[in-house]
Parts: structure tokens; C-alpha cells; sequence
């Protein structure tokens, strides 16, 4: 048994000329120490961000008990393809199966319409009408295999799991070649484990994991189902998966994936074909398996309720197959993410692991997400795979809710956010730590909203290789190495670094400077050095703050990167460090220049390099 731990407690250290160590001690909570966005913002309140380091616990201990708490919110809807209580099943149509070692009894009303058969503890049912299927009892060897009387007109049936503890010696534990949905309901403490290698199979059936269905899977019920896959999958779905509050899965490995979905043509109520749908409930997944999901599906993975507890421990591999590397990830989707609401815990500590996986886009639109990983870079010949905590081939849009990405690894390519296209923030609040870049986006980087704090240890806070532009929210990025806070991939290209609203800081080695038609002021200043802890305050003639943030480490010589509404022409601004004056200077344009001028970046984003350590 496992189950993981994360510990992401930050804790206060100098980040003294090239060194940024994101190591420390361990805490109980994840990020509970960070609050980067205390009341009022950063518009003339104080930003406390302590500290700065981010190390993760890479401890992994046994399943703690966890169980789902949201039963009371599953109410039924008027959907009968997802609420089995609106199936009309017969009390003929019930079948009861307790297993008793090697042998089982059963109780089938209809035996007309419904057959059942029995080889040992080795069960196979043929359902004619829409039925439901009591299995409970135990078995270290035995299994469950479902077929339609007639595959054209088989009926959508219920299969219940009420104390039920099977194991198989010859293939999977249950096994359902019925393409119409199973609802799966679970109560009690149920435990399904399947055999290494499978003998049982049948020509022309698959048979892809320990509890297989060809049809959709709804899942519902206030049990827990403990499973382990230990040939290939430990669920695994050609249709859709989609989950009701109340239920637990405690999924404690797999050779292969945790829980793998195919997907299907039917749509949810957001207009999305339907992959795997958490509405509610709790998994727990862990899976140490090379290039192993916790979380896979072929379509789109959608969450609107529920709690994911997930760790992947596994390296990536050359997939020759398909000609290139393929990572452990705790959610991998083949089309989109989408975070509603619900909470995600996704740990990674394997080479090239990924906490969040996308092949299109990522949409956070509420919920609490917590990624963090803390593997290197895996690489096969002139491949790689880098790891990510969030990682999407489309867009990645941040519109609400709470994420918290962490990726530790000493190694290129160990970075918090990556898009290969575009990421927007229009809310929620963010917090990103990495050993490369915090967030990277392939094209642009937009923020208009929100709160988003970026720290990035051996390179860029935030990397477009396009354009940069803020024009709403609060935005704090730190580079503690030569690298830059905003890095748009300029000089000599046409990429805008604009600041057109918003309240921003930047602090780096390298300093770019906002563009020059940029709508909103900003200064650019060089030279600045202060211990951790200290406070760095804009502010003007009169006193007023336009904005403070405690620093989470010392700077030495490093650049710093302001802009607030309210900066005017002609007013003379200065850079405090608690109750010392650093500089004073006055608003002589759209960007103005302070402080050491050595290497200093120009209007439209020219790299400054004179503002790192000598």
C-alpha cells in the first residue's frame, strides 16, 4: 500500500549571488505557509511571500484512509444515462452472486431471460433484460464475466459491490463485454485485484484491466473500492467515466495505467464530448509504473466536484510505437482539461513526470490544484522529456480558482507551467515555483486579471517567446539567477513586452524593460540590493505607497521592474527598503530608468545585463 504525502513548506533563505537552493524542511500542508496575495494586493498594501524556497517531501507512505465526504450532494438529476435510480429494473431481474472461497452461490429469478454459470468461483452472466447485479462476498479466486443475450439489443444494467473481496488467479476480476453503460454502485469496502498474467482470455475480447467494461461506467454509491492492476490497467473504460459524489477508489498500483478511458460521442451538459467526468467522490491513485497514469483518457477530462489524490513515481520511455518519449503523468488527456471545481493533489517524482498533461488545452475555472514534481530530465539519444507540473500542447486559460505548481528537479526543462501555444490569466490566484522557467508560453502570455506570483530559481519567471502583455491583475515575477522576470525573446524581433494595467513587480539578474507605448508607467530600476525579508516600497513625494513586496530573498544587484495605476508625469517616485530611501527619481515618460544604468534594457524589451550579479 501507498499513499503520498506532500510537503511543500517554504522556507526563508538568501539567495546569495548563484545560488537558489529549493530544499528545506518539511511541513504537513501544501503551500500552507504562502499567501502571496494578503489583503488589499499589492496596490499600496504589503505582499508577504514567505518564503521563497518550495521542497517537496518525496516520501511516499501507505493509503491513510481516506474516504469521499460529499455524499450528501449527490442529488438526482433527470438524467437517466447517469442516475441508475431511474432505471426501471425488475425484482425478477436482480441477481445475487456471494462468493465463499471457490465457490459461490447465486440467485437469479429469471433464469428465462438471464443466465448464470459458475466454474468454481469463476462466474459468467448472460443478461437478456436491464438487471442488477449484487456481488459480495470473497474470493482469492475467482471472477466476474458479463455478456448481452443479444450484443444489438443489450440493456444498460446496474452492477452493485457491497463487501465484495476478489482476486484472480487466471485474468481480470470483472469483466463486462456489454457495450450499453454499467452503473457501478459501491457500498461497503469492496477489493478487486487481478492476475500478473492473464490465461483466461477469449478470442475477440478485450480484456484491459482488472475491472473492464466495454460500455461507459457511471460510478455512485457512499463504499470504497481498493483496486490494483497488475497486468495492464486497474480500470480501464472503452466508453466514458464519470464519477458521482460519495463514492472512494483507492487505486494502489497498476503495470499500466490507474484508471484509462476511452471516451465516447456523447456529450456533457457543456457541449464536450464526454471522456472521464469527476463530479464528485475521492480518488486516490498511485502508480509506479514506467511511463504510468494515474488519470488517462483518449478524449476530454472534466472536473466539476470531488477530490484527486495522485502520485506517479515512474521514469518516462522511447515509445517506439509512436517515435517519441512518453512520461508518467497524474492526469493525461488526449484532448482537453477542464477544472471547475473540486480539489487535485498531483505529485510526480519520476523522470520527465508531468502533474497535469494535456494534448489541447487546460481551462481553470475554479477548484484548488496542487501540482508538484520533483524528477529530472529523462533523455533517450537526441530526445527528451523535461518535467512539468502543468503542461498543455493548446492554450492554457486561468479564469478562476486556486493553483499551486511546483517543479523541483535540478534539470532544463523543470518548469511550473508550460503552454506550446498561449496562456491567459483573467483570475484565480496562481503560484508558481520552478528550477527553469516558472511559466512558459510557446506564443503569447496575456494577463488581465487575477493574482499570480512566479519564482523561478536557474531561468525566467515568465517566458513568452512571443508576446507579453498585462493589461489587469497583479503580477509578481522573480528570477533569482542572470535570467530575466519578463522574458518576451527580444531584442532585434517585433515582440511587445506591454504594461497597459495591472500592478507589477519584477525582480531578476537580467532585466527587460516594458515597451514604450505601453499605456501604463513603469519604472525600470538597476542596482538594488536588501536583505531577505526586507520591503521594497514604491511611493511618492507625500508618503503614499503605490505598492510593496516583502522580499522572499536577498537581491544583489538586481533589477527591479514596477508599474501601478496612478504613476504621473513629472512626479518624483521613491524606491524604499523598509524606512531607507534606495533611489529617487522622477516620471519622465512611459518607462522611466533608475539606478545603475549598466547594461540597462531600453524601451521595447532590450535585455539589461548589468543588473545581475558582477
Amino acid at each position: 500500500m501507498k499513499t503520498i504525502r506532500l510537503s511543500f513548506m517554504l522556507v526563508a533563505a538568501a539567495i546569495l549571488a548563484a545560488s537558489c537552493d529549493p530544499f528545506g524542511t518539511d511541513g504537513d500542508d501544501p503551500f500552507s505557509n504562502v499567501d502571496p496575495f494578503q489583503q488589499g494586493g499589492m496596490g499600496g498594501a504589503q505582499i508577504s511571500v514567505t518564503p521563497a524556497d518550495c521542497p517537496i517531501n518525496t516520501s511516499i507512505e501507505e493509503y491513510a484512509g481516506q474516504t469521499a465526504d460529499d455524499i450528501s450532494s449527490d442529488v438526482v438529476g433527470e438524467n437517466e444515462d447517469l442516475y441508475w435510480e431511474l432505471i426501471d429494473v425488475k425484482a425478477k431481474n436482480t441477481i445475487s452472486i456471494v462468493f465463499n472461497g471457490d465457490s459461490v452461490e447465486i440467485t437469479n429469478p429469471n433464469e428465462t431471460d438471464n443466465t448464470v454459470e459458475a466454474d468454481g468461483a469463476h462466474v459468467k452472466i448472460i443478461l437478456g433484460k436491464k438487471s442488477r447485479i449484487n456481488l459480495s462476498g470473497s474470493s482469492a479466486d475467482g471472477s466476474v464475466r458479463i455478456y448481452p443475450k443479444d450484443a444489438a439489443d443489450a440493456s444498460k444494467f446496474i452492477l452493485s459491490l457491497n463487501n465484495l473481496n476478489l482476486s484472480s488467479k487466471t485474468g481480470p476480476a470483472i469483466n463486462s463485454q456489454v457495450k450499453k453503460r454499467v452503473y457501478i454502485h459501491l457500498e461497503g469496502e469492496n477489493t478487486l485485484s487481478d492476475a500478473v498474467s492473464y490465461t483466461d482470455d477469449v478470442e475477440g475480447e478485450d480484456s484491459k484491466g482488472c475491472l473492464f467494461s466495454e460500455g461507459n461506467q457511471i460510478w455512485s454509491g457512499s463504499g470504497k473500492l481498493t483496486i490494483t492492476g497488475n497486468r495492464k490497467h486497474a480500470i480501464s473504460t472503452d466508453g466514458y467515466f464519470y464519477m458521482r459524489p460519495g463514492p472512494t477508489i483507492v487505486v494502489l498500483d497498476a503495470a499500466s495505467n490507474g484508471i484509462k478511458v476511452k471516451g465516447d460521442s456523447d456529450q456533457d451538459e457543456f457541449g464536450l464530448e464526454y471522456g472521464m467526468y469527476i463530479a464528485g467522490g475521492l480518488i486516490w491513485a498511485h502508480n509506479s509504473a514506467t511511463a504510468g497514469k494515474c488519470l488517462s483518457t483518449d478524449a476530454n477530462f472534466r472536473m466539476t466536484g470531488g477530490k484527486l489524490i495522485l502520485d506517479t513515481t515512474g521514469d518516462a520511455e522511447w515509445d517506439a510505437d509512436e517515435q517519441d518519449t512518453s512520461s508518467s503523468a497524474c492526469i493525461k488527456a488526449d484532448g482537453h482539461i477542464i477544472i471547475h471545481e473540486g480539489e487535485i493533489v498531483a505529485k510526480s517524482s519520476g523522470k520527465g513526470g508531468k502533474g497535469m498533461n494535456a494534448d489541447s488545452t487546460i481551462t481553470f475555472k475554479g477548484g484548488k490544484v496542487t501540482a508538484a514534481i520533483s524528477g529530472g530530465q529523462f533523455v533517450y539519444g537526441q530526445e527528451d522529456s523535461d518535467p512539468k507540473a502543468i503542461k498543455a500542447e493548446g492554450d492554457i486559460l486561468i479564469e478562476g480558482g486556486e493553483i499551486k505548481a511546483c517543479s523541483t528537479g535540478k534539470t532544463d526543462g523543470s518548469e511550473g507551467i508550460e503552454s506550446k501555444s498561449s496562456i491567459t490569466i483573467s483570475g484565480g490566484d496562481t503560484y508558481v515555483y520552478a528550477y527553469d522557467d516558472a511559466v512558459n508560453s510557446g506564443v503569447d502570455f496575456n494577463m488581465s486579471g487575477g493574482k499570480l506570483y512566479a519564482y523561478a530559481v536557474n531561468n525566467d519567471a515568465i517566458d513568452s517567446n512571443s508576446n507579453i502583455r498585462i493589461t489587469g491583475g497583479e503580477a509578481i515575477a522573480i528570477s533569482c539567477s542572470h535570467e530575466a522576470a519578463f522574458d518576451n525573446d527580444n531584442p532585434g524581433s517585433q515582440n511587445v513586452f506591454a504594461i497597459d494595467g495591472g500592478t507589477v513587480w519584477g525582480l531578476s539578474g537580467t532585466t527587460y524593460s516594458p515597451s514604450a507605448n505601453s499605456k501604463q508607467r513603469a519604472f525600470v530600476i538597476g542596482g538594488v540590493s536588501a536583505e531577505s525579508g526586507k520591503t521594497l516600497a514604491v511611493k511618492d513625494a507625500s508618503g503614499n505607497t503605490l505598492g510593496s513586496i516583502k522580499l522572499p530573498s536577498a537581491l544583489s544587484g538586481y533589477g527591479v521592474v514596477f508599474s501601478a495605476p496612478g504613476i504621473t508625469q513629472g512626479t518624483t517616485y521613491k524606491l524604499m527598503c523598509d524606512s531607507s530611501e534606495l533611489y529617487s527619481f522622477t516620471c519622465s515618460g512611459q518607462v522611466t530608468s533608475a539606478g545603475s544604468s549598466t547594461g540597462m534594457g531600453g524601451p521595447g524589451g532590450g535585455p539589461g545585463g548589468g543588473f545581475g550579479r558582477p
